[in-house]
């Protein structure tokens, strides 16, 4: 949610959830807002129309419900590491050597 200059929603949900529903209240209006995998429904439950954005495009909300598509995400590239700042091979670790036995002759602790 963006509020600068007006107020702007680009819900998505990630794939464990299937749904959310929720309410705000932005300059004296009670909006609600539903999401799910491929929509947004917005309510405007209380207060003068509102013009607000849904993935940077204007909405209009007044009586009725306006349910939008979510579009979908653009393919981008794999990430790389920067040059010269690719991480560093771990070496295998070697066991560490045993411990000689203490005074009394058994074996010592982890001390």
């Amino acid at each position: 949610m963006r509020a600068s200059p007006s107020l702007g929603f680009a819900p998505r949900l990630p794939t464990a959830i299937s749904r959310l529903a929720f309410r705000v209240c932005y300059r004296g209006r009670h909006l609600s807002i539903t999401v799910t995998a491929d929509s947004a429904t917005y309510d405007l439950l209380d207060g003068p129309p509102l013009t607000m954005t849904h993935h940077g495009a204007l909405v209009e909300l007044g009586e009725r419900s306006v349910a939008l598509a979510i579009p979908p995400i653009a393919a981008t590239p794999t990430p790389t590491q920067p040059p010269g700042r690719s991480p560093a091979r771990r070496v295998t670790a070697q066991p560490f050597p045993a411990r000689a036995p203490g005074r009394d002759g058994r074996p010592a602790s982890g001390r």
